[in-house]
């Protein structure tokens, strides 16, 4: 029984010393970049850039954004590294984890010199293993991606520094295009790496930020070009046959991407945005029940992927799972609340239980979110036909 408490109450302290060892990593973070930048920085513990049920205060140019949430311990830091320098930037992503392993060794250390009381030297030390795992899975590169609240991905620390080591071979010129690329400027990232391309045609790293920017860009004419020639000087990898699909289904067809995106999960079976790419092609051409599955399997890999959860619900719902449907579609609402597709699957929802009046609700609030929509106009037409139908001519 003694064994049983002692282990429940390292459980408990370590589940406590969590909290804290993030809170120290995203300063870890902030700190650089506050100093290198003096730039608004922004640090959200307990979700990855969601400001919904957080409270936030801020401290000069550093916002803090705190989200309770039992079941999420994940953290983020948003600055400018673009404005950095490469050491600069090597400080930025090393600080964190450094931060709070320095923070518990030394903590530790003085605990036991100070002889202090047996509880802090215990909370310490748990601290400085909780950071110390932190460490080392912050600075083990990682492939798999965290979908950001607004949309975008982001890796963990390892892997940008493993980037960024990789990156200074590679002249002035193209760590400005890519900077360019991280700043959203696709425009001018495409015209400065393109000069670079054509001194270093085997670059495979040159291609893909090319390729990226062209799809952010819309210009999928070029960026399936760039595709070709990658595969001529350098082969093709599971984000190159990922990015083709992409072009594909935009420019000629869904049908025509299937076999990009499948030869991209067959090089990269956990490529979750050919996971999810690929199960929204499914969806677009009505094989829903081939999508499933591909939908599960990515919401395994990023579990608070709203577009997933999304995606999936609108399968569920046309497979005769209109209830499990409608969990997922609510989950995505909750993720992604200000998502115009969210709530055209929660009115597509609505509309096939025969609720019309509650789909005209969602079917609105879609369009003021996204006019753009194709679908809309028909959905809401048929929604609005549906309601008159049910109300009669009498009804007022």
């Amino acid at each position: 029984m003694d064994v049983i408490l002692i282990l429940l109450g390292i459980f408990l302290l370590w589940f406590l010393t969590r909290p804290f060892t993030l809170l120290f990593h995203e300063l870890g973070h902030a700190l650089p970049a506050l100093l290198f930048t003096r730039q608004k920085t922004v640090i959200y513990l307990g979700s990855y850039g969601n400001t919904g049920k957080s409270i936030s205060f801020r401290i000069g140019l550093l916002e803090i954004w705190i989200r309770f949430n039992l079941f999420t311990t994940g953290g983020l830091c948003l600055s400018s590294p673009s404005d950095m320098r490469v050491w600069q930037r090597t400080i930025f992503l090393l600080g964190g984890p450094l931060f709070s392993l320095v923070l518990g060794v030394t903590g530790s250390y003085l605990a036991f010199m100070l002889d202090s009381h047996g509880f802090i030297k215990l909370f310490l030390v748990i601290f400085t293993a909780s950071a110390i795992f932190d460490f080392y899975f912050n600075l083990r590169p990682g492939n798999r991606p965290v979908l950001v609240h607004d949309g975008r991905i982001t890796f963990n620390d390892g892997y940008y520094l493993k980037q960024l080591l990789w990156h200074r071979k590679y002249n002035e010129a193209v760590e400005e295009g890519i900077a360019l690329f991280e700043a959203g400027n696709y425009k001018e990232a495409i015209v400065r790496l393109e000069r670079q391309r054509t001194k270093s045609i085997g670059n495979p790293t040159i291609y893909a930020f090319l390729v990226a920017a062209c799809i952010n860009k819309e210009d999928y004419t070029k960026g399936q070009s760039y595709i070709e020639m990658k595969e001529i000087y350098c082969g093709l990898t599971s984000d190159d046959y990922c990015n083709r699909g992409i072009i594909l289904a935009t420019t000629e067809g869904f049908v025509t991407a299937l076999d990009d995106l499948q030869k991209s999960l067959v090089l990269d079976p956990e490529n979750v945005f050919a996971l999810i790419y690929l199960g929204y092609v499914f969806n677009m051409l009505e094989r829903y029940a081939e999508a499933i599955p591909l939908f599960d399997r990515a919401l395994e890999l990023t579990p608070e992927d709203g577009y997933g959860f999304n995606q999936r619900g609108l399968a569920k719902v046309k497979t005769g799972l209109p209830e499990e449907g409608l969990a997922d579609i609510l989950r995505a609402l909750q993720l992604t609340p200000d998502h115009a597709y969210v709530h055209l699957h929660l009115g597509i929802y609505h509309l096939d239980k025969g609720a019309p009046e509650a789909a005209l609700l969602s079917f609105n609030k879609a369009a003021e979110l996204d006019g753009e929509i194709e679908s809309l106009p028909a959905l809401i037409a048929t929604a609005t036909a549906n309601s008159t139908a049910i109300q009669g001519p009498g009804y007022k």
